[in-house]
């Protein structure tokens, strides 16, 4: 079946099978039950389409976007990345070591960033994959940008399975946010592969609405 179209207020997006990949890996080391990766993968497609940072300023992919916000799958943070190797800031400093270096912490990196696709566990697997097909319904009823544990917003934002999923009220940089919403097509699209969804997504989006619309049509005059 072919993946969705998520459609921002600017562009849209159609996840790839290497996004898929370490969308599943980021729901692992982010959430560890049901409704907390989900939530988890709505907040990341809603973040990567609704906030004017790099990612939607150079048209990164969204799995660059996610390894860049999602600790768990940033190689930066691994034990040889620039964040937790001798020499660095968090490294050298023996509290911020414990804080954000530790060997727990540099273990699950580990994982989540070193493990085959096929051996990740299924769940987390199952959700990336149904979330890229536009399968899985969103649970929030506003937008969210962006989420962390509650502890690290100090309780702002909608609690969900220990993370806090941050509305536009609860930033500091509300400027960023794009106005508008991510939404799901009506219609299915063709199995794409990341070169082709590139030329895909500089179609504008009113020849996309156009295009609902034909087929909306021509079922009814079928």
């Amino acid at each position: 079946m072919a993946n969705a179209i998520f459609r921002g207020p600017t562009k849209g997006y159609v996840l790839t099978d290497k996004d898929v990949d370490w969308l599943a890996r980021s729901l692992w080391g982010e959430a560890s039950d049901y409704e907390g990766r989900v939530a988890v993968a709505w907040c990341h497609i809603m973040r990567f389409l609704l906030y004017n940072y790099k990612w939607l300023q150079l048209g990164w992919p969204f799995y660059k976007y996610v390894q860049a916000h999602s600790q768990p799958i940033n190689p930066l943070w691994r034990r040889d990345g620039s964040k937790c190797s001798p020499g660095s800031k968090y490294w050298d400093n023996t509290n911020l070591r414990s804080q954000y270096c530790n060997s727990t912490q540099l273990a699950r990196r580990d994982k989540c960033q070193k493990t085959p696709y096929a051996r990740i566990p299924e769940q987390p697997r199952m959700i990336a994959e149904a979330f890229a097909r536009g399968e899985i319904p969103n649970p929030f009823t506003e937008p969210v940008y962006d989420f962390a544990a509650c502890k690290v917003t100090g309780g702002k934002g909608i609690k969900i399975s220990g993370n806090c999923f941050l509305r536009y009220q609860d930033l500091k940089d509300k400027n960023a946010v794009v106005p508008g919403e991510v939404e799901l097509p009506e219609f299915p699209l063709p199995k794409t592969t990341e070169g082709t969804v590139a030329a895909f997504l500089s179609i504008p989006v009113v020849i996309l609405a156009g295009y609902a619309l034909t087929k909306a049509i021509n079922r009814l005059i079928r």
